[in-house]
């Protein structure tokens, strides 16, 4: 028998994290994985990143998790999305090579005091009395305080190409079914589904027929650790579908278990598949596609955009519509997995589940979809886990000062009926809440929890003293006072909102209320408060769809309506 205070199942993006972060803490921790040199593994695109995502990234980092710094240490195309717009809505994404990415977090996690990797398959949680005692490993049972389990879509998971249908977490892969069947018995757990596009040879693909996209000339670092990113650059390129492409895979779309109920799941709404965009956009036949690399040496190509469950033969015949991929030669299909996940209404904002005392979910088995998301949900989980073992009070991440306060608020206030996706729209405060001031919303707090480490409290420590002086020969410094500079009388505007805002949390609601006189409020969100009655303040900012402006106007209607 093995005693540890954290054990993580699962070794994809959320498992790396919390591991992480416990080891960080201090508790002896056990990470459980299939094999552990496929520790953050890239199933889907080889990127790291994006709108709203790569506030997460650099919020993951203020936390001194690993992905800001791994992303720095394997891009191989850095490029700031939305650089004309304002800083708010910028979004840092980059290109990395999948197998040095996967290398270095091996090499990272190995190397980690209080951590322990576990080559092997978890099939049973203990709960004795409504608490978690411990876990079953290839018959072997593991004691701990607290488990995480991070199974991203390997619970129960099924793969679907075309009509083949057979259990896998992904192509090749074993699903985690036993696990899966005690889960269920355990938390209300559900099926979701996402796709992921063919693998390409880059030797049969004519790149003079696609259009080239380089990366920014100076590449931004994703890391607060980091002021250049030493690592050479590659372009990507576009390539589009077309009329015939379209009609071949609409004339296919009834042999799709996407499209033709095989799958009954929900999927992401904004990763569609190929056969779901043939459906929904049926007069568009131009949808843009970005060729990416997945190694900076290597022969295969990730064609983005073009996620699919059509059978092999239908792939062949659509990609070589494609201008550029006449000669096409395919390394593997495209494929759909349909797998178990939690309802997250039933899990607490600390990823903690309901009603089970020491058991946490992290990632895409609390129904989201992405890396970047899993990554840092799995942070949060495996900081209140090592917490719980500690017997210490969890972290709750709030929605005013961080993306990953908006993205648990979403979740486990209003759930999920798809794979959720983190934009810069979702976030209401995101003036305030910014790639560039990230570390000084989270660095210190992640201090006191014990779980940023020494040299980057010391680092944010000095970046602070530069901040106070003025002094912008740093670009983390130089970025964050010219946003500061440009943004300050909206920050201010946006600060005395929040407070008037917090001040007015516990003002109670009449049940007699009338929404619709509400001048800030949309009809509908109005017919939703209505049917919902929330019982103040703090309740109804919980409600989907409402505003920052909206309970602004709540407020002083409420109070109105006192007098």
């Amino acid at each position: 028998m093995s005693n540890y205070d954290v054990i993580v199942i699962g070794g994809g993006f959320a498992g790396a994290e919390a591991a992480a972060a416990a080891a960080r803490m201090g508790v002896k921790t056990a990470l459980v994985t299939f094999d552990e040199r496929e520790i953050c593994h890239m199933p889907c695109n080889p990127a790291v990143g994006g709108l709203g995502k790569g506030q997460l990234v650099r919020e993951i980092d203020a936390l001194d998790g690993l992905m800001a710094q791994l992303a720095d240490a394997s891009g191989m195309h850095f490029k700031v999305l939305n650089r004309s717009k304002g800083a708010a809505v910028q979004g840092l994404r980059a290109q990395v090579d999948i197998r040095l990415y996967g290398k270095l977090a091996r090499q990272k996690l190995k190397s980690m005091h209080n951590l322990t990797l576990i080559n092997g398959q978890a099939t049973d949680v203990f709960v004795t009395a409504g608490r978690v005692q411990g876990i079953e490993v290839d018959g072997k049972i593991l004691h701990c305080r607290s488990v995480v389990v991070t199974a991203g879509t390997f619970l129960d998971g099924k793969i679907h190409c075309g009509q083949q249908a057979s259990g896998g977490g992904r192509m090749d892969r074993l699903a985690a079914s036993a696990l899966g069947f005690k889960l269920a018995n355990m938390i209300p757990l559900r099926r979701l589904y996402t796709a992921t596009p063919p693998r390409l040879d880059k030797a049969s693909i004519d790149f003079s027929a696609l259009q080239e996209q380089s990366p920014d000339e100076i590449p931004t670092p994703f890391s607060f650790m980091n002021q250049t990113v030493n690592r050479p650059q590659i372009p990507c390129h576009i390539a589009r579908t077309n009329q015939q492409t379209m009609e071949i895979i609409a004339a296919s779309v009834h042999l799709s278990p996407c499209r033709n109920g095989r799958i009954a799941a929900a999927g992401p709404r904004y990763c569609p598949s190929i056969e779901d965009k043939a459906v929904r956009f049926a007069d568009n036949t131009d949808h843009q596609l970005f060729i990416e690399q997945t190694t900076i040496n290597g022969d295969e190509i990730y064609p983005n955009g073009l996620f699919t469950g059509l059978p092999a033969d239908v792939q062949d015949s659509f990609l070589r519509t494609i201008k550029g991929f006449e000669n096409v030669r395919v390394l593997s299909y495209g494929y759909a997995v349909e797998y178990l996940c939690a309802d997250p209404v039933n899990l607490l904002p600390t990823c903690a589940a309901k009603g089970i005392d020491g058991l946490y979910l992290g990632g895409q088995v609390m129904s989201t979809t992405g890396y970047e998301e899993a990554a840092a949900l799995g942070l949060l989980a495996g900081i209140n886990a090592a917490r719980h073992a500690r017997g210490e009070q969890p972290f709750v991440p709030q929605r005013t000062n961080s993306y990953l306060g908006v993205m648990l608020d979403d979740l486990t206030i209003n759930g999920a009926d798809e794979p959720y996706r983190m934009f810069t729209s979702r976030c209401e405060y995101r003036l305030s809440i910014r790639n560039d001031n990230a570390d000084q919303r989270l660095t210190q707090t992640g201090v006191e929890l014990g779980v940023v480490g020494q040299a980057r409290a010391d680092a944010f420590a000095r970046k602070m003293d530069a901040v106070r002086a003025l002094d912008q020969s740093s670009p983390h410094v130089r970025d964050f006072l010219s946003s500061q500079e440009k943004y300050a009388p909206y920050l201010a505007r946006q600060a005395e909102e929040i407070d008037k805002i917090k001040q007015n949390e516990n003002l109670a609601i009449p049940v007699w209320f009338d929404y619709s006189k509400v001048g800030g409020l949309s009809s509908e969100l109005a017919e939703k408060l209505a049917a919902i009655r929330p019982q103040n303040i703090a309740a109804a900012s919980r409600v989907r769809g409402m505003t920052p402006a909206g309970l602004l106007a709540m407020i002083i209607k409420v109070k109105q309506s006192a007098d």
